[in-house]
């Protein structure tokens, strides 16, 4: 019998005017790739019985989060965010949490459980603190050697980039394993893990990095196979 690993995924308005969820198709063949069986949550009221079902969570990328859950007022001009998936996805979340089930962040999904365990965000991290890199592009991650990111994959790997937001500090509880270089400089935070051991979350997206064919940049089903060790499936 497959396990059950959620994922949670994007609201949109299709051309035929029909409300829907959708979540790339990435995601769903990163689970499958390492023994799961992916189920894509669709609302809010059944947080629990998807913790009850499910053997783990992927919370996946998307919009930003509502800035106004880390207490910021004034959204930025580039933000765009989806306050319906906000709530729902915080439900899972803390369903999940309760039930004691892990939990993967990936690009959103790393800032809304920053959010959540009480951290903050740079709004757009090019005119916060002068640092981008274009959507699409890779560039290099240092990795903290005593974490799961690290034991994984060594001490630096190239990583994509497909964000404009970044953890500005960190949730309680948390601890940075990841940070981009930039000029030989750590930067910002780029991975962190609970220290329950629960929670794990890169700001890159290794769903995109499976099989990578180019041998510079790292192949990330390690990182999909640990997740499902801390679920109990391999």
């Amino acid at each position: 019998m497959n396990r059950v690993i959620l994922l949670t995924g994007a609201n949109f308005r299709t051309e035929s005017g029909w409300d829907a969820f959708a979540v790339n198709k990435n995601y769903a063949e990163a689970v499958r790739r390492t023994g799961a069986l992916p189920v894509l949550a669709v609302d809010n009221t059944s947080a629990d019985e998807y913790a009850a079902l499910a053997d783990g969570l992927i919370l996946t990328g998307g919009k930003d989060v509502e800035p106004s859950l880390y207490g910021e007022a004034e959204p930025h001009s580039s933000v765009q965010c989806d306050p319906e998936r906000d709530a729902m996805e915080l439900l899972i979340l803390r369903a999940f949490l309760n039930a004691n089930k892990p939990v993967l962040g990936i690009c959103r999904g790393l800032q809304l459980l920053n959010v959540f365990l009480g951290g903050t965000l740079w709004q757009h991290l090019p005119d916060d603190i002068g640092e981008h890199h274009e959507s699409g592009t890779v560039h290099p991650v240092a990795l903290a050697p005593d974490s799961v990111v690290g034991t994984l994959f060594g001490s630096r790997i190239l990583v994509n980039s497909y964000h404009h937001q970044g953890v500005r500090t960190l949730g309680e509880d948390l601890r940075a394993t990841a940070h981009a270089v930039v000029d030989r400089e750590k930067t910002t935070v780029e991975a962190f893990e609970h220290v329950n051991g629960r929670i794990l979350a890169v700001q890159w997206h290794p769903e995109r990095m499976l099989g990578a064919s180019d041998a510079s940049i790292a192949d990330m089903t390690p990182l999909f196979r640990h997740f499902l060790e801390m679920s109990g499936i391999c």
